[in-house]
């Protein structure tokens, strides 16, 4: 049953990741909270199954799937990605799974959200999915983002990312955002992939 729904969740994923821009902004936003809803083993199980990733689009699916999976996992509401202490982490985790390890644990969206670095990274892949030219891209990345800002409660954006956010949001182009050299992290690297 954990396996059929989760291949039911890996469908509606492929239907809700935009190409093109034909999905609304609230169904990715509530798609990425959904990530949570899937188990990281049966996720795992699914790539033994060649079909399902036979296709560039399927292999894209994957990559945005696993990349929110891991993230959920990771952040834990703030409680792990922020946490010094891997004794405690491996405490909790074998607490929350009875033993069986970090695949067992089933992501529930309200314990294992997504942080904002799935927010952002599925902002970058609507973008550069649109088959357009480079201005256009860069235009729907500027308006990509500034639509993550009304999706930071309980996620971690940092002071740098709401920064260049609200220079964005107030119209400065893309391209013209001052370079922060006190500016720290890694940030880009993680909604680039």
């Amino acid at each position: 049953e954990q396996q059929r729904r989760s291949s039911l969740a890996v469908g509606e994923l492929k239907r809700r990741i935009v190409i093109g821009g034909a999905v609304p902004k609230a169904s990715m936003r509530s798609n990425a909270r959904g990530f949570s809803s899937l188990s990281a083993s049966t996720n795992l199980s699914l790539l033994s199954d060649t079909e399902a990733f036979a296709t560039v689009f399927d292999r894209y699916v994957a990559c945005m799937l696993f990349s929110g999976v891991g993230d959920a996992l990771g952040f834990r509401r703030g409680d792990w990605e922020f946490c010094h202490s891997g004794e405690r982490i491996q405490a909790e985790c074998k607490a929350l799974t009875g033993g069986k390890g970090p695949l067992a644990i089933v992501l529930d969206p309200d314990e294992f959200p997504v942080s904002d670095d799935t927010v952002m990274h599925l902002a970058t892949g609507r973008a550069i999915a649109t088959p357009k030219t480079s201005e256009y891209i860069c235009e729907r990345l500027r308006m990509e983002y500034i639509e993550c800002l009304e999706d930071t409660v309980g996620r971690a954006f940092g002071p740098t990312t709401l920064h260049l956010l609200a220079e964005l949001k107030s119209g400065v182009a893309w391209n013209e955002v001052p370079f922060n050299s006190a500016g720290g992290g890694c940030g880009a690297a993680m909604r680039a992939m």
